[in-house]
C-alpha cells in the first residue's frame, strides 16, 4: 500500500520534469504577457489564499505568481517568457521555495513535493488554456491531485481522527 502513492508521485514526478524546457504557443511574446497577467485560477487551487501577479525580469520576461494566506506568502510560481518567433512564445514555469525568516517551523505547501507537483501542474494547464483559448481541463490535472491526495493520506487520516476525538469530548461533555 505505502508504495503505491510513492510510484504514482513518482510517474507524475517524471510526467512533469519532462516537460522541463517548457512549451511553445502560438501566441507572439506582448500578447502571451498579456495573458499571463490577465488569467484567473481555479478557485480550489488556492483556497483561501489570494494570488497576485506581478512582472518581473530583464525584459520583462517573467511573470510571477505569489499566494498569500494571511499576508504571509506561500506558493511562487515563476512562468518564464521566451520569443521564439514574431508569432510564438516559449513558457516554462517553475514552483520556487517561498522565502521564509530563519527557524522557520511552519510547513508550507512547498515542502510537500507531490503538492508542489500538483500545484505546477494545474498552473501550467490554467496558463496553457489561456494561451490555447480553450477551457480549463481538469483531466490533465488529476493524476497530479491524486498523486498529491495519495502522498497526504496519512494527514487526512490524522486530521479525520482529530475532528472524531473532539466529537467524542464534546458529546461526553453533554452527558
Amino acid at each position: 500500500m505505502k508504495y503505491r502513492h510513492f510510484i504514482a508521485i513518482a510517474i507524475v514526478t517524471l510526467l512533469t520534469a519532462c516537460t522541463g524546457g517548457g512549451t511553445v504557443y502560438q501566441v507572439p511574446f506582448e500578447e502571451a504577457r498579456r495573458v499571463l497577467v490577465a488569467t484567473k485560477f481555479p478557485p480550489y487551487l488556492f483556497g483561501n489564499m489570494t494570488p497576485d501577479w506581478y512582472i518581473n525580469g530583464a525584459a520583462n520576461s517573467e511573470v510571477i505568481l505569489i499566494a498569500r494566506k494571511d499576508g504571509k506568502e506561500v506558493v511562487r510560481y515563476v512562468a518564464s517568457l521566451k520569443q521564439e518567433s514574431q508569432a510564438s512564445t516559449r513558457v516554462s514555469g517553475e514552483v520556487k521555495e517561498t522565502s521564509a525568516p530563519a527557524g522557520k517551523t511552519e510547513k508550507t505547501p512547498t515542502d510537500n513535493p507531490a503538492l508542489k507537483n500538483l500545484y505546477l501542474v494545474a498552473i501550467n494547464e490554467r496558463i496553457a488554456s489561456a494561451l490555447e483559448r480553450r477551457p480549463f481541463d481538469m483531466g490533465r490535472v488529476r493524476p497530479a491531485l491524486t498523486a498529491a491526495a495519495i502522498g497526504n493520506m496519512g494527514a487526512i487520516r490524522a486530521s479525520a481522527d482529530e475532528a472524531a476525538a473532539a466529537a467524542d469530548r464534546l458529546e461526553r461533555g453533554r452527558r
